[in-house]
Formats: C-alpha cells, structure tokens, sequence
C-alpha cells in the first residue's frame, strides 16, 4: 500500500474479513474500481 500511495492512487483503508481476507479498493484512470486481495 505504501508503494501505490507514493506513486499517488488514493486508496482506501485496508478491510480485513473475519475469514482472514484483506482487501484495498481504488479507482483506475478511466473510473473502474480496482480491488486487490490478499488470500491468508
């Protein structure tokens, strides 16, 4: 996340589910949402 943040995305805050997954959101230069997953 700190790679990405300096490289100037705007992220969201880091979501962790009780299952274990985290998950990061941001929003590509055309408006899609981009959603990155980490599988513990």
């Amino acid at each position: 996340m700190e790679d990405l943040t300096e490289k100037g995305l705007t992220l969201s805050e880091a979501i962790r589910y009780d299952w274990g997954t985290y998950e990061v959101r941001f929003n590509d230069l055309d408006g899609n949402e981009v959603v990155i997953a980490e599988f513990v």
